[in-house]
């Protein structure tokens, strides 16, 4: 698989993946992409399957971790790049299936952290398992309400064999910033998959 996402994402400056499915047998450096920083990582201790993220960062870009706004309950990452003198924060979100509010006060937590510290340059992407396709869905609603944010995918990303759903999303607190938003082909032929969502 990593093989594959070289060859297909090479032209990206920021890739993030939720699921991983990374622990510690996973070194970084097996998982390293040529022309890429050392992976940022956040994995699931060894007793809990899936999710974790992990996210590359071209080598040529400004970047720190920012573990200040990270909460250790929580599936998230973010980063900090300098992009043409601007500061620009990166957050990137796994949300497990059906999570009480709990965690979900707690994405609300580090988002608000997050735009404390910069509110105008801000991009959280990731798989918040709630489908934005079901109008009674509102906890992504009331996240995007409440800071002003922009969610900027429109299509299904996830795809079963008999379901459609809009749970991968870019939000950000500046729509001028991004140029083109679309969701890409799928980088597996499984019945169930994800399909990658892209932004400029």
């Amino acid at each position: 698989m990593i093989d594959l996402i070289a060859a297909e994402y090479e032209e990206f400056d920021i890739l993030a993946f939720t699921e991983s499915w990374l622990n510690s047998s996973h070194t970084d450096d097996s998982i390293n992409l040529l022309n890429f920083h050392s992976p940022f990582r956040r994995d699931r201790g060894p007793q809990k399957l899936g999710g974790g993220l992990v996210v590359y960062v071209k080598n040529n870009l400004n970047v720190r971790r920012r573990p200040d706004l990270e909460i250790d309950e929580i599936e998230a990452i973010w980063l900090e790049l300098k992009v043409q003198n601007k500061n620009i924060l990166c957050g990137t979100f796994y949300i497990p299936p059906n999570s009480g509010h709990e965690t979900w006060d707690k994405v609300e937590t580090s988002l608000d952290m997050a735009l404390n510290d910069n509110k105008d340059n801000i991009i959280v992407s990731g798989d918040f398992n709630e489908n934005q396709l079901n109008i009674s869905n509102s906890k992504v609603k009331a996240l995007l309400n409440q800071f002003s944010l922009t969610q900027m995918i429109d299509e299904p990303t996830h795809f079963t064999e008999n379901s459609t759903s809009l749970i991968d999303l870019i939000m950000t607190s500046n729509v001028n910033e991004i140029s083109y938003c679309c969701v890409g082909p799928p980088l597996t032929d499984q019945i169930r998959y994800h399909c990658p969502v892209i932004d400029f």
